[in-house]
């Protein structure tokens, strides 16, 4: 302990880096509520989860470059790649993001009984082809 009487208090101020991620993730979490509640007729599987991945490790990416060092070891690190812990294990989330993203974007729509669908449909609407055969 210190004069001030908290441990690890070095007497200069510090971002409080969990209040913007914590911020981020919700403002992330009402972004994906809105798109879901707006979309979610139109939506391909996978894909508010890609996007979950990649703004979530993104945020995370940026709000690491405000943190502290949190171990020693990460000194090195930066210094070797410019870039910390927390950044070295965002970029494989970021980019499994990517990557559901575009398998999301070649996936087939199916309804609840396992028939497809198209994109743009309505649900329960008869497609042409449907229409065609009756």
């Amino acid at each position: 302990k210190d004069q001030s009487g908290s441990p690890g208090y070095d007497g200069f101020a510090h971002r409080p880096t969990q209040i913007y991620e914590g911020l981020l993730y919700l403002a992330l979490f009402i972004f994906l509520i809105i798109l879901y509640n707006r979309k979610h007729a139109t939506l391909k599987p996978g894909f508010l989860f890609g996007i979950f991945l990649i703004f979530l490790f993104g945020i995370r990416f940026f709000v690491e470059f405000f943190k502290e060092v949190q171990v020693p070891f990460e000194i090195d690190l930066v210094a070797k790649y410019g870039l910390n812990m927390g950044q070295l294990l965002s970029i494989p989330f970021i980019l499994a993001g990517i990557v559901i993203l575009i398998i999301s974007r070649n996936a087939k729509m199916k309804n609840a009984l396992g028939e497809e669908i198209n994109s743009g449909s309505i649900p329960g609407e008869i497609s042409d082809s449907k229409q065609s055969a009756v």
